[in-house]
């Protein structure tokens, strides 16, 4: 059997691998980004066509019109929102206002741009949902050819496997693992804009709202939801790429691995606690700390290291980045990273864990 190379060249490679399966996760993120923004810059238009035909003058104030919807059972219904006002004489004024010249016309335009907005939304799910599928079928493929050809190269020698079929990669896709699939995930984020964006137009409608404060609260509407939707893609993309590596294994006969965390200061403390923990592939479970597999949390960088045999692990090593330097360093394979913190000592530095 050919001689074994440290596994710190492994890790390098695995991680490079990694990367690479990636990228068409961050330009699919880059696109949703692009529709959610083109979408945007639609609504803020509707929205500065609205606001023109329905001027409201002495309108609520921002907390008073907040109050008022949250009152009724749909605050995006303008109905309801003016049943509810006419509750109270004070605001007799705002109603006739509303209820005034061009009454129907106004309701009309109203509901006209939150029908747009509804229109809009679908859209960006349906574009939204084909990003999803193609750039999550691709990486599982690659995940696949990548983790079994690293382990050809571990052990020195090839050998036999089946690709893990299209059937199993949909099945592994569509599996509501934290609740709910990505599709109904994206399905949810998507109503919720769609029910933001109709509520902020009745809150401007009533509040008098300028064009540009209307521009900005669709803005950061939209914002919110792309970011929920870049954030689910990654992680959805996390959980697909481990699948399919654990797939592998179990194809491979395979059976314990290594959770291992990358050994920075960002690292986040579940993973730090977690790593080096030898786990059996048939109790395997994603964001279980007693087996865990990940993605433990969304953006998590940990992977996991097949168990081979004894007499090959002996003598290998694995990466951490020296704390000081910044530098790789070369450290046993079998260290954790609470045994590499307390040797190294990284520094508390601000910033999120990973």
């Amino acid at each position: 059997m050919a001689k074994q190379r440290s596994l710190s060249y492994w890790e390098m490679r695995r991680a490079l691998e990694m990367y690479e399966e990636l990228i068409p996760i961050e330009i699919a993120a880059d696109d949703l980004r692009r529709i959610y923004l083109k979408a945007s810059k639609e609504m803020e238009r509707e929205a500065r066509k609205l606001l023109k035909t329905f001027q409201i003058n002495n309108g609520l104030t921002e907390k008073e019109a907040k109050e008022l919807l949250s009152r009724v059972m749909d605050p995006a219904d303008i109905q309801q929102v003016l049943l509810e006002l006419k509750k109270d004489p004070a605001r007799a004024d705002l109603v006739a206002q509303i209820e005034g010249q061009a009454y129907g016309a106004r309701i009309n335009r109203l509901q006209k741009a939150q029908a747009d907005a509804e229109e809009v939304v679908e859209k960006i799910y349906e574009r939204s949902g084909t990003i999803f599928e193609d750039a999550l079928t691709g990486i599982a493929k690659q995940t696949n050819a990548d983790e079994v050809f690293g382990l050809h190269q571990r052990v020195g020698a090839a050998f036999r496997y089946n690709p893990v079929s299209d059937e199993r990669i949909q099945q592994i896709i569509q599996q509501p693992w934290s609740g709910e699939n990505y599709s109904g995930r994206l399905w949810g984020n998507t109503q919720e804009l769609a029910q933001r964006v109709k509520e902020e137009m009745v809150k401007g409608v009533l509040t008098g709202k300028s064009n540009e404060r209307m521009r900005q609260d669709i803005q950061d509407a939209f914002s919110a939801k792309a970011s929920d939707a870049r954030r689910l893609i990654r992680t959805e993309a996390a959980y697909v790429s481990g699948q399919i590596q654990l797939e592998t294994y179990k194809q491979l006969g395979i059976k314990e691995y290594v959770y291992t965390a990358i050994l920075d200061s960002r690292t986040s403390k579940i993973c730090r606690d977690l790593d080096g923990k030898h786990v059996k592939v048939s109790e395997a479970r994603v964001g279980d700390p007693l087996h865990p597999y990940p993605p433990m949390h969304p953006y998590c960088r940990s992977t996991t290291i097949a168990v081979l045999p004894k007499e090959l692990m002996d003598g290998m090593t694995r990466s951490a980045v020296d704390p000081e330097t910044g530098e790789l360093m070369e450290v046993p394979m079998d260290m954790t990273y609470k045994e590499w913190e307390k040797l190294y000592g990284p520094k508390k530095k601000k910033g999120g864990a990973r």
